[in-house]
């Protein structure tokens, strides 16, 4: 969510309304002191920025998707309100997960990121021993694939003989993989 919060707060300090609003209620409870009203502006500004944070990890919570980039037709909170059905880009906790975990990959913590998701395993399945598993995959293939840019003349096939072929190849393929 550290994306999605920065794009709140981007769309909270540059739009008109939520600046105006702030910029007024700033001016109202700093009438006494005139030089704290940038301070309290910004403050509001968070404000306004956290409740719609909050009301994005709340429907993020419930399992819907939340926009990504927020505008005035995506945000859901007032002033706007989100009135519009056209919410752009959203994604979900899912699909945040992905990007976050895709990102933390190539920055190459490997090691930190299967080590999270080995505690994620062990604490939905108390009862397994991830030190004592193991996983192992098998594959064995026969593939029969047609020659594509040269035909095969000749072979030397059953019965020692050399024949004419169908312009096919068989690949046999074996493989384990585990850990």
């Amino acid at each position: 969510m550290e994306s999605g919060c920065f794009l709140i707060l981007f769309f909270a300090f540059t739009d008109t309304t939520i600046g105006n609003i702030a910029g007024s209620a700033a001016s109202i409870i700093t009438s006494a002191a005139p030089y704290l009203e940038p301070i309290v502006k910004v403050v509001i500004l968070l404000g306004f920025a956290g409740v719609e944070t909050a009301d994005d990890i709340n429907k993020i919570k419930q399992g819907y998707g939340v926009a990504v980039v927020k505008n005035k037709n995506t945000w859901a909170t007032l002033p706007h309100g989100g009135s519009s059905t056209d919410k752009g880009l959203t994604l979900d906790y899912s699909e945040y997960l992905r990007v976050f975990l895709n990102i933390s990959i190539l920055t190459g913590n490997k090691a930190g990121i299967l080590g999270r998701i080995a505690d994620c395993i062990q604490a939905n399945q108390p009862d397994a021993n991830l030190l004592e598993g193991y996983t192992m995959i098998a594959v064995q293939a026969k593939v029969s694939s047609r020659t594509t840019f040269m035909r095969k003349i000749s072979d030397w096939g059953e019965n020692s003989t050399w024949g004419f072929p169908d312009d096919t190849y068989t690949i046999s393929y074996q493989s384990i993989l585990g850990y």
